[in-house]
């Protein structure tokens, strides 16, 4: 369905060869195609048109074989007044008065401090749990009183 999509795209942009290159590559690779029909016909409709056209198709232009649609122009706004603070209304300011600044973005935070305190404060943890380990131990030994010195 890509490769039908593809070929409509070439044929709505009036060109023919690379429209037909992408129908028949489209009929190739799923021969049992729902819209073979239709895409053999229009195989031969791009084929009996004849080649590409001329020159290039410049933004804005419709392609060959497309109905002409009706377009109704669009009434552009008029340009507003110019701004001016009425008299008697000292909250509003002229457009003139307005200016806008750009601010820059605040610096990356820096995050090696907080990452030394916490490894610092697992070094610690790690050193009270140990000691805890070795002295509250129940099977330490006493050495008999033959060994002491």
């Amino acid at each position: 369905m890509f490769l039908y999509n593809i070929a409509q795209a070439y044929r709505l942009s009036n060109r023919p060869p690379r429209a037909i290159e992408f129908y028949k590559k489209y009929l190739k690779l799923d021969p049992a195609a729902k819209k073979r029909k239709e895409v053999e016909q229009r195989i031969a409709a791009l084929e009996a048109s004849g080649g590409p056209p001329l020159e290039p198709i410049a933004p804005g232009t419709k392609p060959q074989g497309e109905p002409e649609r009706a377009v109704e122009p669009v009434d552009s706004p008029a340009a507003p007044p110019p701004s001016v603070a009425p008299p008697g209304n000292p909250g509003v300011l002229p457009a003139a008065a307005i200016t806008v600044t750009a601010t820059a973005a605040p610096p990356p935070r820096k995050l090696w401090p907080i990452w030394l305190g916490v490894g610092a404060g697992l070094v610690v943890v790690g050193v009270l749990t140990a000691l805890a380990i070795v002295f509250t131990r129940s099977s330490l030994t006493i050495l008999p009183a033959e060994m002491l010195p």
